[in-house]
């Protein structure tokens, strides 16, 4: 739920605006701006989105999930209130780009917690539900905007709307205090007796269940893993080492700009969001002069283009469904060191036999094993 409000906040300010540019009380208080003013008005939303998913970059690891969400839905309220109180055009756009910040974050953060907390068997649900919020705060701000024509020429018809996103993020932040950190983050940060519980909790168990224990062995060894490598630097992200860190940048920023360029929205990790936000920057920018200019047949534009997505989608992605993150990370390992000969799909099937063969070991044979190791750190 708290994924999925933070990104109904998402959908609301994405959709915003598209009513509040044709109120009159909006045109008179900022003197009828034209289209180009309007595309930067609704554009400087999208240059503080791209500063607030480097900071994501930045911070994500150090403050953990759960704080760099909370920080993120301080920024929409702290901008949100600027918009809704502004008398001038720069007070409205400072207001846009602190409101960009937070958003920027959390569509950067929010999609990590929400796959490092759940099962590989519902991650797919999980992130399809999160795009009908983003859907559903898109239409219900359209409403709301709808709604506020009849309060015709009264600058209510455009604070409310504007304020309404602070509302979405004082829901979220309400909800963030009863959901847990990643047990991946904690591994990560050596709290892992932290992390144990966390994952009985995900997992309804007690925390000396075994299948938890085996479960934090297999995290903690990715990471362990990971660490060992040295850290990660820019060279090693535009890299196609057996990680395929360039290669997962693509994917995922692939799907941003195919997402923008068909005239929809899309989420995605810090990088990739930082390229999506980028591309919405640029399609925002462009649409109120371009349709100005050509109108409906600017829609023509998206259509081709979602159309020419679909074999690049089809020949080039990889599906990763039903395996865990750790095994997404093995998949690649494997396919690496096997190169041509192996195809993903075969890749993907390997590494899960090898965690249910490490499960199955601990279940057997190896159980205290795993639990001194588990006792250990």
């Amino acid at each position: 739920m708290t994924c999925g409000f933070s990104f109904m906040l998402f959908g609301s300010d994405q959709g915003v605006f598209g009513g509040i540019l044709n109120d009159p009380a909006f045109a008179n208080q900022f003197k009828n701006p034209s289209p180009t003013i309007q595309g930067q008005i609704v554009s400087t939303y999208d240059i503080g989105c791209i500063i607030g998913a480097i900071i994501s970059i930045y911070c994500g690891d150090k403050l953990g999930r759960r704080k760099s969400i909370a920080m993120s839905c301080a920024f929409v309220i702290v901008g949100g209130l600027l918009q809704a109180s502004s008398f001038y055009l720069p007070h409205m756009i400072v207001g846009r780009i602190i409101a960009g910040l937070g958003i920027g974050q959390s569509t950067a953060v929010v999609p990590m917690w929400r796959a490092e907390t759940s099962k590989a068997e519902h991650r797919g649900k999980l992130v399809a539900l999160q795009m009908v919020m983003v859907i559903f705060g898109i239409d219900l701000t359209s409403w709301i905007n709808l709604g506020m024509t009849y309060v015709y020429a009264n600058e209510d018809s455009r604070r409310f709307p504007i304020a309404m996103q602070c509302f979405w993020a004082f829901v979220t932040l309400g909800l963030l205090a009863c959901t847990v950190e990643s047990p991946r983050w904690l591994c990560y940060k050596e709290r892992h007796a932290e992390a144990q519980v966390v994952l009985a909790r995900l997992a309804a168990k007690d925390r000396e269940d075994q299948s938890v224990k085996i479960e934090l062995k297999i995290i903690s060894d990715a990471i362990a893993a990971e660490k060992a490598g040295g850290a990660i630097g820019w060279r090693e992200f535009f890299s196609s080492g057996e990680q395929q860190n360039f290669r997962r940048l693509v994917l995922g920023a692939g799907t941003s700009v195919f997402s923008r360029w068909g005239g929809s929205t899309c989420i995605g990790n810090s990088a990739a969001m930082d390229t999506n936000w980028i591309f919405v920057y640029v399609v925002v920018i462009m649409i109120p002069s371009t349709i100005a200019n050509i109108s409906w047949r600017f829609y023509i534009i998206f259509a081709v283009l979602n159309f020419a997505w679909f074999p690049i989608v089809w020949f080039f992605y990889i599906e990763t469904k039903g395996l865990s993150l750790e095994e997404v990370d093995r998949m690649f390992k494997i396919k690496y060191h096997a190169g041509k000969n192996m195809s993903y799909k075969e890749a993907a099937r390997l590494s899960k036999e090898e965690t249910e063969e490490y499960k199955k070991q601990g279940t057997e044979g190896g159980d205290k094993v795993v639990v001194a190791e588990v006792e250990e750190m």
